[in-house]
């Protein structure tokens, strides 16, 4: 996201508050602009739906799109990733010419995989009628595209395109869905739902195509990266599992409600969750405007300094001002999740109270918004180990994420209600603390990961 990132930095030093809400308002945006759209989008139609549509309508609705949201993030997660690393490189080296090949290979990967587990799914587990099975699989497919498409808009400097690709989307959508959902039902909002993120995936598509040249060669020439980089693919996968595996549980648990679609949900986690993970927005919007630019200043330097044959008193010198970096931007991140989850943590009945939530969500909420406040500094650390190449290192931070969630959610289910939401926040909790150790561990020993461990004329021999 650094392409972004460094153009809303320098729209940001204007100096005048103006240009710093701006800045701030576009990062959220860029950073979390599907996740934000997903969730106003739910809430409009929860609050128009629920007055004269069936309960039961309403719930199916959401029900797919929750269950699409999921779904598409775990099966797009290593086609998305592989496809980052693959466009880093080509950026790097220059080969602009490969990026639209590189997109559309992507996409038809992409299509090729969810479009027959989407179909089996919603065709032959899920009962629904034709016409709206079908709207299912195509909100999965476009979903699963605007995953994709994010990465390729990141490496540019189209902010104001993302910005208003959502927000134009946004109302498409909600006003499509109600007009659409008053006469066709279910059918109609996924119709309605689907055209604003068309208008979404148009834009993107076109601000892209602005950027690279229009040359087309190898599509697939990606899927090389599958054998060297599998580990990417990997954590993309671990991480997803992790961020989903208490809800599945909690779907799939005694508590969980089989809806007249045949899929399963359990509204009072789902919502709780939902509304905690807003929380994480601040915290991405500070890191793709001012932590990731300044990181990856420092970063350049570094190896910079190592190509040219720098003295070793300046690369330690790097070396230290790479790890004074690295230790202010996880205390600013941490602090303002802190100050964030205090807040909300305090005000959560308030409200819960102005929105008319029931409060028996209360304590889910409120262990969500402590699990989000740990999660935003792992995402952080992984981030930031992935600029390093450090595979390994973040596959192990997304097992013991994965794991924890998964066994700390199986455990509170069966001490009860009240804990429930609890197994995630020791999840988060267990896993930063395990990243941070990693991360510690790793960034010390830096020049020498730089001049051994990575350095493939050595691993060669």
């Amino acid at each position: 996201m650094a392409g972004i990132g460094f153009v809303l930095r320098k729209l940001m030093k204007k100096g005048d508050l103006t240009s710093v809400l701006t800045a701030y308002f576009h990062a959220v945006l860029a950073s979390s602009g599907t996740w934000l759209f997903t969730v106003m989008a739910l809430g409009s139609f929860f609050l128009v739906f629920n007055n004269w549509k069936p309960i039961e309508d309403v719930e199916n609705f959401r029900a797919i799109i929750l269950y699409n949201f999921s779904f598409s993030l775990e099966l797009s997660a290593p086609v998305v990733l592989l496809t980052t690393r693959y466009l880093a490189d080509c950026l790097y080296a220059r080969k602009l010419t490969e990026v639209p090949s590189l997109m559309l290979g992507s996409l038809i990967v992409l299509f090729a995989i969810g479009l027959p587990i989407s179909s089996a799914f919603y065709f032959l587990y899920a009962t629904l009628p034709l016409a709206t099975a079908w709207m299912a699989v195509i909100n999965y497919l476009v979903v699963s595209a605007t995953w994709l498409l994010l990465v390729f808009i990141s490496a540019t400097q189209y902010y104001k395109t993302v910005t208003f690709s959502y927000l134009v989307g946004l109302i498409i959508s909600v006003f499509a869905a109600v007009s659409l959902g008053t006469y066709y039902s279910i059918t109609g909002m996924l119709l309605g739902f689907n055209m604003g993120l068309g208008v979404i995936i148009a834009t993107l598509l076109g601000a892209i195509y602005a950027q690279y040249p229009q040359k087309y060669g190898h599509l697939f020439k990606f899927l090389k990266y599958i054998n060297e980089y599998w580990e990417v693919g990997l954590i993309g996968v671990m991480y997803n599992l992790a961020i989903w595996i208490d809800k599945w549980m909690m779907w799939l648990s005694p508590h969980g409600v089989k809806l007249s679609s045949g899929l399963y949900i359990y509204p009072n986690y789902d919502m709780a969750m939902f509304l905690a993970y807003l929380t994480i927005v601040p915290g991405m919007a500070m890191f793709l405007l001012t932590q990731e630019t300044t990181f990856f200043e420092v970063y350049v330097k570094f190896y910079r300094d190592i190509q040219e044959h720098a003295s070793l008193s300046k690369i330690k010198a790097n070396h230290r001002l790479m790890i004074d970096t690295f230790m202010l931007m996880g205390r600013n991140i941490l602090l303002l999740q802190m100050c964030i989850c205090i807040s909300v943590i305090l005000l959560s009945s308030e409200i819960f109270s102005y929105f008319g939530i029931n409060f028996i969500k209360l304590g889910i909420f409120r262990y969500g918004v402590l699990g989000a406040t740990f999660q935003v500094p792992i995402i952080y650390l992984g981030v930031l180990l992935s600029y390093f190449d450090c595979r390994k290192g973040v596959v192990w931070i997304e097992c013991i994420f994965f794991g924890t969630n998964a066994l700390f959610t199986w455990i509170t289910l069966h001490m009860g209600f009240s804990f429930y939401g609890y197994g995630f926040f020791l999840s988060t909790l267990v896993t930063f603390i395990a990243a941070a150790i990693i991360a510690e561990r790793y960034v010390s020993k830096l020049p020498y990961h730089a001049f051994i461990t990575s350095n493939p004329s050595v691993r060669d021999h």
